[in-house]
């Protein structure tokens, strides 16, 4: 008798992922770029905090940074007594806008930092790039922001996605520059070090866009993901 067919293989299952209802300034669910600091315990009130840019079809005038806040990673929140979004660039328009925020925790002085990109760019002739720094006690009263890092020349340095860990009181910072590459370079008193190119393998010719990083303390290794684009 011939050998029975084997079975097919089942379809695999992708599981449901609807969005999370994380709360814009417009009402809207279009948050892109998010960053989360995690607690064991509530901090001021809430485990998780999450910062994030809203990007509504591509309207990079909304792209300023905001802030909200869970207790089970699912139900968000905007915190009582804070006003998104933190910043919003004037003017604001297709040449002056926000994007790409990062939040950390500083353990020493128990508050919230939170970083994030302004471009400054009248169509590619001219354009500046700068990180600022903001940073919270409470996670609601933020104090005005200042300058962390600022380049006068975005065709030398563009700092697209800059995530940044701080250990030893050394920030660390990891992101894509102008050649569509990924760097790493530290900063120390508001001065940033000579950047390494990293060697990202990819499968396929692609390239890095956003990244992140977080330092995982139990292995002592630097955890990086990457979206990449061909």
């Amino acid at each position: 008798e011939p050998e029975p067919k084997p079975e097919p293989e089942p379809e695999p299952q992708i599981p449901s992922r609807p969005k999370l209802p994380l709360i814009t300034p417009d009402g809207d669910d279009m948050a892109y770029h998010p960053s989360v600091v995690k607690f064991d315990s509530e901090w001021n009130g809430y485990k998780y905090w999450i910062a994030f840019t809203p990007y509504p079809r591509a309207d990079e005038t909304k792209e300023n940074p905001v802030i909200n806040v869970s207790n089970d990673m699912k139900t968000w929140y905007v915190p009582n007594g804070l006003t998104n979004p933190l910043d919003k660039p004037d003017p604001s328009d297709k040449h002056h806008y926000n994007s790409d925020t990062h939040m950390l925790y500083n353990p020493t002085e128990n508050r919230l930092e939170l970083f994030w990109r302004y471009i400054c760019d009248d169509g590619g002739k001219i354009g500046t790039v700068t990180i600022f720094r903001s940073v919270s006690y409470d996670g609601v009263t933020w104090e005005p922001k200042t300058v962390f890092l600022f380049v006068d020349d975005r065709n030398v340095y563009d700092y697209v996605s800059p995530a940044i860990t701080l250990q030893d009181n050394v920030y660390r910072m990891w992101y894509v520059d102008v050649d569509k590459k990924a760097y790493y370079a530290e900063i120390v008193d508001g001065v940033i070090g000579e950047p390494t190119l990293l060697n990202v393998p990819f499968q396929g010719k692609l390239v890095p866009w956003h990244l992140d990083v977080i330092y995982n303390s139990e292995k002592a290794i630097y955890e990086m993901i990457v979206s990449a684009y061909t």
